[in-house]
């Protein structure tokens, strides 16, 4: 039987670096992503997840548009997906200093404009598990990120976990709420002015969740911090967009699991194959098909403990389990499997 090598064209990088050519590549060591889309030789897309393996990812020099996956390790292959939650390894700060995000934050909405990455700091996101591709519930828009602070694995932090503010503790804590209930967005101004430098911190989904923490006052301006997850964003609002929000009052979000989550740890479609399961070591070097013969979409560049199905007498066998991918249509030649007895 003759195959022909697959040819991934995988970039490595050991950390987020800008290179020439303004690209920035983010990498990982144990990455979680789900519904990452491969797209086979001659065969449909689909969809696979990803459990902590190696990977990196290209900034898009297209703000919006999607943003290639490449995975290293036992398993090499290259996919897309819309968007993808990154987290910050180092803490940053705006050129205006009008925005700060601490070591761990989480971003989003990320792209190139020129050699510099911009993107969306998230402020609060509810129900949203690692790897998800959910939107947040409150955001500020484009922040400058320097490439080397970005990373896709986690990274832990020393922040508690968000509670609710008493008003009524301290007189320092004097919190403002948009005037209207159904806005969904305010915009911070770098002096009390409004033509000077300005953030936009939006709440897309949750009208009347934005809540603004008092610094100083000036006649017709407020100056306020809106703080949640690590980033805090700071500016002067007018006065006349903002209403007090009453002492004695709790001032918050909350924080629940709720619905259905990704990540049923099977690999393969259509229920149960036909055949006999076995266990046992695919060869470093073989090449994934999405079915048999057709669509090839990744290769094993280790050897690797799998678990497949194999009918008797067939030249191929369908992989039901592999290590770091869930939920994806795999064949491998039957001589390329070291069977367990």
């Amino acid at each position: 039987m003759t195959r022909t090598p697959l040819v991934l064209g995988v970039l490595l990088a050991a950390t987020s670096s800008a290179h020439a050519g303004k690209l920035c590549l983010v990498s990982g060591t144990e990455v979680t992503l789900h519904g990452v889309t491969v797209k086979p030789s001659g065969e449909d897309p689909f969809e696979v997840s990803l459990h902590k393996v190696p990977a990196s990812a290209e900034v898009p020099a297209r703000c919006g548009g999607p943003i290639t996956v490449h995975v290293t390790g036992a398993v090499e292959l290259t996919a897309r997906r819309e968007d993808i939650w990154f987290r910050l390894s180092s803490d940053v700060r705006s050129p205006d200093g009008l925005v700060t995000a601490e070591k761990g934050a989480q971003v989003i909405d990320l792209c190139m404009r020129g050699d510099q990455v911009f993107g969306s700091a998230v402020m609060y996101a509810d129900d949203v598990l690692e790897g998800e591709a959910k939107r947040p519930d409150i955001l500020v828009r484009d922040v400058e990120i320097p490439c080397g602070s970005l990373t896709l694995d986690l990274v832990e932090t020393t922040d508690p976990e968000p509670t609710a503010v008493d008003l009524a503790d301290t007189d320092t804590h004097r919190y403002w709420e948009l005037r209207n209930d159904d806005t969904l967005r305010v915009t911070l101004h770098a002096r009390p002015n409004l033509k000077a430098k300005r953030r936009v911190v939006e709440s897309p989904s949750c009208s009347g969740c934005i809540y603004l923490r008092q610094i100083a006052l000036k006649k017709g301006w407020v100056k306020v911090a809106s703080d949640g997850e690590g980033v805090t964003a700071t500016g002067w609002v007018p006065t006349s967009k903002l209403k007090r929000i009453p002492d004695h009052t709790l001032v918050g979000h909350s924080y629940m699991c709720t619905g259905d989550h990704p990540g049923d740890n099977t690999f393969g479609f259509g229920g149960t194959p036909p055949g006999v399961k076995r266990e046992g070591t695919v060869w470093s070097g073989t090449v994934i098909y999405a079915s048999e013969g057709s669509g090839e979409w990744g290769r094993f560049a280790l050897a690797t403990r799998v678990t497949v199905r194999i009918q008797q007498g067939a030249s191929w066998a369908q992989l039901t389990a592999v290590p770091g991918l869930d939920a994806a249509p795999g064949y491998v030649p039957v001589d390329t499997l070291t069977l367990d007895p």
